[in-house]
């Protein structure tokens, strides 16, 4: 727990409406609703006050009460299909923090939550709030240094990235990325003094997409650099140093059908437990492995894969009560 006169607090954004997955946040997995899910880890959490779920759904309200939650009526304007994640956030936020300062408390920080994030846990919620108080102890000029091996930049029209893309084909307007930083698990990845870092940048398939990338990839990997300089590292055009750029492309003449790496759509419904299983039905000396089967895409998830495919052909999955955890991109 945090001190008396601070909170962290957990704020987790559902509303009724969904235009890709009808009743998604309610839909049942494992016996479960889904929002029960992200609604457990909070409560589960040992750094986590207070839980707060910003609704304009009965059935959604009603489920966070049974977890302890404090619900925020999401207005109308900020529950409708093309309603930004942020403004329903910022709504949620200043709400929780006038309930807080009429207790005499402040926020320490939130915890932003989705009603359809079935897979975090309290630790994994415990572990980044952690991170975080570590690197707001650190010094200005360690900025760079605390940066972990994964991060991530939302742009401020986040949910409208995969409209962008999947609907659209087009590039992001406002990119959300991921920055990997290797050299904050192994040092010897560059020269003294300098860092690697790895920009991902979700892009349309060649099937979908518009993008003709001979004459835009340079200017998209200029952009991008623009981005993380003035979102996630101060300073990073005057010191970047371009070793590699791959695009859809480039994927393409290696032979990736439509230019992507990434296997089957991302669609809620080919997510995680939803992906083709390691099973085929109805034969029984075929099994499956790699990103288009469960649990997904990743090197770590692939992997998995792998280590499924293999209790399967063994058949020690179905007799050893062992459990197997895996954790990635740990610094």
């Amino acid at each position: 727990m945090t001190s008396p006169e601070t909170t962290v607090a957990a704020l987790l954004l559902g509303r009724a409406g969904s235009v890709g997955f009808a009743g998604k946040n309610l839909y049942p997995v494992l016996g479960r609703p889904l929002v029960e899910y992200p609604l457990r880890a909070a409560a589960e959490s040992v750094h986590v006050d207070r839980i707060y779920v910003s609704t304009d759904s009965g059935q959604l309200a009603e489920i966070g009460r049974r977890h302890g939650a404090e619900i925020i009526e999401r207005p109308p304007e900020l529950a409708a299909p093309e309603a930004l994640g942020e403004d329903a956030f910022r709504h949620g936020y200043e709400v929780l923090r006038d309930r807080l300062a009429s207790e005499g408390r402040s926020v320490e920080l939130v915890v932003l939550l989705f009603a359809n994030a079935a897979t975090i846990t309290g630790a994994l919620i415990d572990e980044g709030v952690e991170i975080l108080r570590r690197m707001q102890r650190r010094q200005p000029e360690q900025a760079n240094h605390s940066l972990a091996h994964h991060n991530i930049i939302f742009g401020e029209a986040w949910d409208r990235t995969f409209t962008d893309i999947i609907r659209d084909g087009r590039l992001m307007r406002d990119p959300s990325l991921l920055v990997t930083r290797p050299t904050a698990s192994d040092p010897s990845l560059a020269p003294r003094g300098h860092e690697l870092f790895y920009v991902l940048a979700p892009a349309p398939n060649l099937d979908r997409g518009v993008v003709d990338w001979s004459h835009l990839g340079d200017s998209y990997t200029e952009q991008l650099i623009d981005t993380v300089d003035a979102r996630l590292i101060p300073g990073f055009r005057e010191g970047a140093e371009v070793l590699h750029i791959v695009t859809p492309a480039d994927w393409a003449a290696q032979g990736m059908i439509a230019g992507t790496p990434f296997a089957l759509a991302h669609t809620f419904a080919q997510t995680g437990p939803f992906r083709p299983a390691n099973m085929v039905r109805g034969v029984d000396n075929a099994v499956l492995a790699g990103s288009s089967t469960v649990p997904g895409v990743g090197v770590p998830t692939a992997m998995i894969s792998g280590r499924l495919a293999a209790d399967r052909v063994t058949g020690i999955g179905a007799h050893s009560k062992q459990t197997v955890i895996t954790k990635a991109g740990r610094s």
